[in-house]
């Protein structure tokens, strides 16, 4: 990114405009954070935790009810585009999903173990929709699923809408959000993170990722509480990251870039004019702060 003042306000402006179409959009498309109260268990701080499901009621006139039997499931590919989508676990073998007030096109299968939720966004679609109901959908995965370890990937696309995740363990995590959010306390990353944010937000309270995290923000919100134990990189145009992790700030060497922004880490904050600072610990993994004009935060338990 070139460091001239006149082009970093330019894009701040752009971004400013790009942020307010976004929130336009998510009034328009209803989504409604407070319609789902977020009581998540913490997968990692007592076995079985996962079987505390959600407390969901839904209207059966309304929905559809798609079952798989015998089914194991390997992989997650969720797009929701508008509503609330919820990920949970049962003791039964099956894997359920429950959609109400979903709208025509709403594709929902099984295959070579991917299970597949996407909106059809045509035209057709939208002039199916009514301002007053958005979709809410019901995921729920059989508990080997989880106690087993059994996802490899998990692919989560928020346009407008709401995702929350009891927990997810999975080989690989990818989440892009637009103007909605997704929320997951517990989750485990046993390979790679990736997290794309343009307007909205992403929370996650436990997590644990062993091999790489990449957090990329345009105006949104990340907020990350948990262990690292690899490598990591963050990118902020206009957003913010914070991040609380357990361990201490030399268990990682900091590469620093800033411009307008600002950037702490631990005690030591970096501001003013466009800089980049190198922090050396002896560690093993590094992380990659850029920062522009959004703001990072990391703290540390120890």
């Amino acid at each position: 990114m070139k460091k001239s003042t006149k082009i970093t306000l330019i894009l701040a402006a752009i971004l400013m405009l790009t942020g307010g179409i976004m929130a336009l959009v998510c009034m328009v498309l209803g989504a409604d954070w407070d319609d789902l109260e977020l009581y998540l268990k913490n997968p990692f701080k007592q076995e079985e935790d996962w079987k505390d499901s959600f407390d969901i009621v839904i209207n059966s006139d309304n929905a559809d009810t798609w079952t798989f039997d015998d089914e194991r499931i390997v992989g997650l590919d969720l797009d929701i585009e508008a509503g609330t989508l919820v990920i949970q676990y049962s003791e039964d073998n099956k894997c359920n999903v429950i959609v109400e007030n979903g709208r025509k096109g709403l594709r929902c299968e099984v295959k070579k173990g991917i299970l597949t939720i996407e909106e059809n966004d045509s035209i057709h679609t939208l002039l199916d929709w009514k301002g007053d109901e958005t979709p809410y959908v019901v995921v729920t995965l059989p508990g080997k699923v989880i106690e087993e370890g059994l996802l490899q990937s998990v692919q989560i696309s928020v346009g407008a809408g709401n995702v929350v995740a009891k927990s997810l363990v999975s080989k690989s995590v990818q989440v892009d959000v637009d103007a909605g959010a997704f929320a997951c306390e517990g989750l485990w990353v046993r390979g790679h993170c990736d997290i794309d944010v343009d307007a909205g937000s992403v929370t996650i309270e436990n997590g644990c990722v062993e091999e790489g995290l990449q957090i990329d923000i345009d105006a949104g919100q990340v907020s990350y509480g948990g262990v690292l134990q690899c490598d990591w990189q963050v990118e902020v145009d206009a957003g913010s990251v914070t991040m609380d992790l357990d361990g201490s700030m030399m268990d990682h060497n900091y590469q620093i870039q800033y411009d307008l922004g600002q950037v702490q880490v631990g005690d030591k904050v970096f501001e003013g004019l466009s800089d980049t600072v190198n922090l050396k610990h002896g560690a093993s993994n590094y992380a990659q702060i850029q920062c522009s004009m959004g703001q990072v935060n990391v703290s540390f338990s120890k």
